[in-house]
């Protein structure tokens, strides 16, 4: 077998390993939702069906719903599929993250002159190892939000990075332009980011006409990408903006304004100009029917609640999340690339001249580490989750540890391989480990598609689509009413988490004021998620064999 052969079937190898690991997480996950997915999945319907008002959101971004709302189009998949569906989606865009992660990785392995054969072998296998705890551990592909596509952007920009430390050709500033423009349009956040890239690169590359040039050419793709976007939603809110999702998140970790739905004005950061409305005091009742026709109002366009916010700095405040930002920042890297830092301390131990290694790194790799921390400082300073950090928070470390495995190895060939290769084995163990027992435990516990049961309860009830419900629901409520999304019915009044207590323990003559408010409310039937033992007394139906009861209004 030639040698081309062989590296096709290593290739091809790495592949089927994730593409394995990948459809294991889809199948098992086939049926999992979150609320961020369902308002993503509203505006897909709107873009599809022409609705631009709808679409244009200031907080939602516009591709990734743009993404599934064809693929759904495409498909013409029945609602008791679209989860399903959506899924798939998203393993397609993991796959291509893979792709672009690989292109990442042989840019820099290319750029550090890391040619042997069994040299390269290993750290693809170590790569792909890493790509997989990003992907699926932190990630997790089975959240339905754009942060596999934010992760496949970041790769191909990392890699470009690289390129143009050397000599950069005009397609890879076309390609810079292009992906920075779709990562604006995946996630506001990207905007910044771009700004901090196309800066460093002016100052990076070596300053001639070609570089101006083809500067000009990144940005002017950017731009053609970015600008429709912002002027549309500009001119929908009637007000200059690039989105509003990180001003709203600062209020809410940073001023004491209620997170996430039914701002009526607590906080500090003003009061809301067309806010929910609370139509009942005890229990608690909102309502919210302001035209809208999507699955719960209050979180497919949180820009139009939490107008009239005005965040500003508060010292104490500030403090406080940047210490539990970073904590969570500083665990997430111990808990996921713990074995990366040890196998940069043991090789860079080795080194004659420590500090002249480090700065030699900082000198060549600035602008990586300059772009990753600050985008990894802004979510510092307003939440941190692992699947938003993911991919800049694995970069750096990444790029260390091979640039300290090339110095080393020029001096010690057999120690850094003995490095590279333990590290390996490490991390191969340590991802498996995490994707066994994730695949195993969702296995186990017999995923079933529980909201599509209510919603098929609900057609045999004889609920129309395109029905005003109100609910009484747990935890969350409204937002994870994922059988609402499926039975293509519209909430618009709701008794929260902080009111169910109330309505439970109350007298059949409370809750018959408060159906009645319901009803004016618009509502044609009202869902009751957890109803006791009494409901059925009061007039309230079963859905199927769920938890949920229903009831004509």
């Amino acid at each position: 077998m030639t040698r081309v052969s062989l590296k096709h079937c290593f290739f091809a190898a790495l592949f089927l390993v994730v593409f394995g690991l990948g459809l294991a997480h889809t199948i098992v996950f086939r049926y999992a939702m979150n609320p961020d997915g369902v308002s993503y999945l509203d505006i897909g319907d709107a873009f599809w069906r022409g609705d631009w008002s709808a679409v244009l959101t200031t907080y939602w971004s516009p591709l990734y719903p743009f993404i599934l709302g064809f693929a759904l189009w495409l498909t013409g998949s029945p609602p008791a599929m679209e989860f399903t569906v959506v899924h798939v989606v998203n393993f397609v865009l993991y796959l291509g993250s893979f792709v672009a992660f690989l292109f990442f990785l042989r840019t820099l392995l290319d750029r550090e002159k890391i040619v042997d054969v069994y040299d390269r072998s290993i750290f693809f296998v170590f790569g792909t190892s890493i790509f997989l705890t990003v992907a699926l551990s932190m990630i997790t592909i089975s959240y339905v939000t754009p942060d596999v596509l934010v992760a496949l952007v970041m790769y191909v920009v990392s890699g470009l990075f690289i390129i143009f430390l050397e000599h950069p050709k005009v397609r890879h500033y076309v390609m810079l332009g292009s992906m920075l423009g779709l990562g604006y349009l995946t996630k506001a956040i990207l905007f910044p980011y771009a700004l901090v890239v196309f800066v460093l690169l002016f100052f990076v590359v070596k300053k001639d006409q070609k570089r101006n040039f083809g500067l000009g050419v990144a940005g002017s793709i950017f731009l053609l990408c970015m600008l429709p976007w912002a002027f549309s939603m500009s001119a929908a809110k009637e007000q200059f903006t690039f989105g509003e999702t990180g001003t709203i998140n600062y209020a809410w970790f940073n001023n004491g304004v209620r997170p996430f739905v039914h701002w009526q004005g607590e906080g500090d950061a003003g009061m809301p100009t067309h806010p929910t409305r609370k139509i009942f005091d005890n229990p608690v009742v909102y309502e919210f029917n302001d035209g809208y026709t999507v699955t719960y109002a209050p979180w497919f366009d949180p820009g139009h609640w939490y107008a009239g916010l005005t965040p500003h700095i508060s010292l104490l405040n500030t403090m406080y999340t940047l210490r539990v930002g970073f904590s969570r920042l500083v665990s997430d890297m111990i808990y996921y690339f713990s074995f990366i830092l040890l196998m940069v301390v043991v090789l860079w131990w080795r080194e004659e001249d420590k500090k002249e290694m480090l700065l030699g790194f900082w000198r060549t790799y600035f602008p990586l580490v300059i772009s990753s921390g600050i985008i990894l400082g802004l979510y510092v300073a307003v939440s941190v989750e692992s699947r938003y950090t993911a991919p800049f928070l694995m970069v750096v470390p990444t790029t260390l540890f091979v640039s300290i495995y090339a110095s080393t190895k020029k001096r010690d060939l057999p120690y850094a391989r003995i490095v590279i290769v333990a590290g390996t084995v490490l991390a191969i163990l340590l991802t498996g480990g995490r994707n066994i027992n994730d695949v195993t435990n969702a296995f186990i516990s017999s995923p079933r598609h529980y909201h599509g049961e209510v919603a098929k309860g609900l057609e045999d009830i004889g609920v129309p689509t395109g029905e005003s419900m109100a609910y009484i629901g747990h935890a969350s409520g409204g937002m994870n009413a994922y059988w609402a999304r499926l039975a293509r019915v519209y909430i618009i009044a709701e008794v929260p988490e902080e009111g169910q207590k109330i309505f439970v323990d109350g007298s059949i003559e409370m809750r018959i004021r408060v159906l009645k408010v319901f009803a004016d409310a618009g509502a044609h039937w009202v869902v009751w998620e957890y109803a006791p033992l009494y409901a059925e007394q009061e007039g309230w139906q079963r859905i199927g064999q769920t938890v949920y009861y229903i009831k004509k209004l």
